[in-house]
């Protein structure tokens, strides 16, 4: 948020307005004095001229010059601006964001990964400090972006994929196996996986992120491979005419 470059706003006096002046006119009349009223436009050849009408340079430079422009009113009479209003200095916006028709002012930092990471960045921003900002100005809304952004549609989208890979892996598992119950039984030592690797997580400090998850979803096919061969050593004593507590 750049707090801009100094500005002067007029304000009209009520001599001002007991004169019939507006704002409008005033400031009307001001910019023809600085920047010129186009006069006439005159054809030379293939190009036209415009012809402006202004303050020479040396009367239109210093504040004191500004102060000192005539100002004509519907009366014919014509007045000095300090006359009939002030100007008082403030900072004006070089730029105001947008975005959806909504202003909007960006805050944004980079992340020491060596003492914390942007998850837990964002959970102590959603906890301890955002509520209050929002109760403090009930008119204002806030969207994350950046890197939170990014780890929020990725993470929607590792879910979404988590579950497809689930039905894949179930349907490539049951056609060998023959049966709708031992890709199940194979399958339910996912949790488990997952599990020990957000306790891994907590036991070493490390807070999850976005490659955690990736890890996570490739821990899943190791710890489903390592089930499927114990599935298949049991189906390989069953074949051999073990019964059903020998063979587990």
């Amino acid at each position: 948020y750049d707090d801009g470059t100094l500005e002067y706003v007029f304000a009209l006096n009520p001599e001002g307005q007991s004169l019939g002046l507006n704002q409008v006119d005033v400031a009307r009349q001001i910019r023809y004095a600085l920047f010129g009223f186009e006069a006439q436009r005159i054809q030379r050849g293939k190009d036209e001229v415009r012809v402006k009408v202004r303050y020479p340079e040396s009367e239109r430079d210093e504040l004191s010059d500004l102060q000192q422009i005539r100002i004509r009113t519907p009366q014919g009479n014509s007045i000095p601006l300090l006359q009939i209003g002030s100007f008082e200095p403030q900072l004006a916006l070089t730029s105001i964001n947008r975005i959806n028709k909504k202003r909007v002012v960006f805050v944004s930092g980079r992340v020491d990964k060596q003492l914390t990471s942007s998850s837990e960045v964002l959970s102590d921003l959603q906890q301890n400090y955002l509520p209050t900002l929002e109760q403090k100005y009930p008119d204002i809304s806030l969207d994350f972006g950046g890197q939170a952004r990014e780890q929020n549609t990725a993470t929607s989208s590792l879910i979404q994929g988590f579950g497809l890979s689930l039905v894949l892996i179930y349907a490539l598992l049951a056609i060998p196996l023959k049966s709708y119950l031992q890709p199940i039984i194979i399958m339910s030592i996912i949790p488990f996986g997952v599990i020990g690797a957000i306790i891994g997580h907590m036991l070493l400090g490390i807070p999850l992120g976005l490659l955690s998850f990736f890890g996570i979803l490739a821990l899943s096919g190791v710890v489903v491979n390592d089930s499927l061969v114990l599935v298949n050593r049991y189906n390989e004593f069953r074949t051999n005419g073990l019964d059903y507590y020998a063979a587990i």
